[in-house]
Parts: C-alpha cells; structure tokens; sequence
C-alpha cells in the first residue's frame, strides 16, 4: 500500500472522527493508497496553524458533509481557507441531505459532491482518488476506462484544474476515468506556457481509449512566434539604429554646412578688410600723391616767382645804367 499522505488534507467535524475512520479503511483498501495518516482526532473548533500549513501544502483537500460538519465553524473555516487557495476539492456526503438540511454556501464548490452511501457514486469517488495519486496508480480491476497518453514532451495533466499526475514522452502513460465528458488539460513541464486542453469522452467503463497530445506542434508555433517577434525586435532595433545614424550624420552635415558657412563668412570678411585695407591704403598713396603734387606746384611757384624777381631786379639795373648813361652824355 502507497502512503500519500503528505498529499491530502482530511477535513472533518471531530464528532465524525470514529465514523471516518472506517470510511477511510474501506477507501484506502479500494484505492490501494494509505490516506488516514492524515486523520487526526480534535477535541476543539478552532483552526491551528499547522492546520492552515497542511492545507496549503495539501495537493488534495477532502472535506466530509455531514450534519455535523455542517454546523462545524472548522470545517467551514477551513473549506473557505482551501477556496481562497484554490485547491483540488473532492466533496464526500456521509450524511444524505434533504430539502431541510440543505449544505452550507462555505462548503459548497465547484464541482458535485459525492454521496458515499451511493454505489455508483462511491465507485466513481475511488476513479478520483486514483487519478489524485498520479498515472500510475491503475491496475485491472481498478473502475473505469484505461486511457493511454501519447505525448512528445512531458507535461503535466489536470483535470478541471486538478492535477492528476505526470506524461513522459515516449511512455505508455495511463489514467483511468469514468463514463462521461472529461476536460483534460496537458501543461508543458519545461515551459508552463505550452498548454493543450482536450475534452475525453468516455462512453463506457470497460474499455480503452487513447490520447495524442502533440504538445511539440506548440513548442513550434511558440518557438516560430519567438523569432518572428525576435525579429521583429532586431529590425526594430536596426530600425531605430539606423534612424539613429541617419540622425548623427544629419547632424554631422548640419554641422559641417555650419563650418563651411562660417568659413566663408570669415573669408568674406577677411576680403572685406582686405579690400578695406587696398582701398585705405590706395586713398593714402592718392593723398600722397595729391600733397607731393601740390608741393611741386608750390615749389615751381615759387621759382618762377624767384626767377620773375631776379629777371625784374636785372632790368632794373640795366634800365638805370642806361638812364645814367644817357644824362651823363647829356651832361657832356
């Protein structure tokens, strides 16, 4: 006999305590599994925090109706603490309901609670529990259809939401499950992201039936999806390079047209003052030129006022020397 019980968590109203403990021999002798390791005898209603740890490392939570239970503030606390923890729920009636005693909002979950004092449903309870424990837990005489997992990549498969046990690929990987519609879920070990969900329907409770689940088609598409949008990001990023370049080398150009049409302003202004300078320069050499010319003039001027006086000056002595020659001959 397997012993699991790290993996449930018993919930239960201890009035019930010597009730449940017969239960469980008989569900433990069907499923081949020890479970009541995980029954424990309270002689209080409150929740400890070892109750509140074994929930949450519980991979089950079983919770057991009973007009005991119902009234039972622990097993409400803890039925809300496993909800809010979203835990695999399986729900067991002990106690059959009627319109009077209807079950609590607190422990009502998604999916129908089985009625132990049911045979068919019983029968069906044992199927979940086997299937809670994982693939390999299936013999021949265990109750429903042997269904075969052929898978390429190992995964781990849930059943709304409950894990049932590990796929390897290339292994007969086996479950059984009973008559009816089962939503089966196949998640990728390696790479949660990778998700088939199939819908199984099983006719019958004596026969077997096989599942291909092609989880290597995904890893394609998701690896073809990575490079296209790897891709994608490169020539954006080539992109945005590129624009980045083409950025620096206008700026570069800008810069450069800036440069040259600064030099060309200095040239201009440099031709400018050079310019200035002929011009000036010219305009000194003309006045030069002008004030030379004028002094010549001044100068010739007053040469030929000297030579003018000199002649003049000549003439007169010659004039006298005459005149005096002239009343000396008259005087003789």
């Amino acid at each position: 006999m397997i012993d699991v019980s790290k993996k449930f968590f018993l919930c239960y109203a201890w009035e019930d305590t010597a009730r449940i403990q017969n239960i469980l021999k008989e569900v433990e002798y069907e499923i081949k599994a020890k479970v009541s390791a995980g029954l424990t005898e309270r002689d209080s209603n409150k929740v400890s925090d070892d109750d509140y740890k074994g929930i949450e490392d519980a991979d089950v939570f079983v919770i057991f109706i009973s007009n005991s239970s119902k009234k039972s503030d622990y097993v409400k606390e803890c039925a809300i603490r496993a909800a809010n923890l979203n835990k695999n729920v399986i729900s067991i009636e002990i106690d059959r309901q009627n319109i009077f005693t209807s079950i609590p909002s607190e422990l009502k979950f998604r999916a129908k609670p089985y009625i132990y004092d049911d045979t068919d449903s019983r029968a069906k309870l044992f199927a979940q529990l086997k299937a809670s424990l994982g693939f390999n837990m299936e013999s021949g005489d265990d109750y429903g259809t042997l269904v075969h997992i052929v898978t390429n990549r190992n995964s781990t498969v849930y059943r709304y939401g409950e894990k049932l046990g590990s796929a390897k690929a290339g292994e007969d990987c086996k479950i059984r499950l009973t008559k009816g519609s089962h939503l089966l879920e196949f998640v990728d070990i390696e790479d949660s992201t990778l998700r088939i969900a199939q819908t199984v329907n099983i006719n019958s409770n004596d026969n077997e039936q096989f599942v291909d689940v092609d989880l290597n088609q995904l890893f394609k598409q998701k690896k073809t999806e990575e490079e296209r949008v790897q891709r994608q990001v490169e020539m954006k990023k080539q992109f945005e390079e590129d624009e980045y370049n083409k950025l620096l080398l206008n700026k570069q150009k800008e810069r450069e047209e800036e440069l040259q049409r600064r030099e060309q302003e200095l040239l201009l202004q440099k031709q400018e003052q050079e310019q200035e300078l002929q011009r000036k320069k010219k305009e000194q050499e003309e006045a030069l030129q002008r004030h030379l010319l004028y002094e010549r003039q001044a100068m010739i001027k007053s040469q030929q006022k000297k030579n003018s006086f000199g002649c003049s000056w000549f003439l007169w002595v010659i004039g006298i020397f005459i005149l005096c020659s002239i009343l000396g001959m008259s005087l003789l």
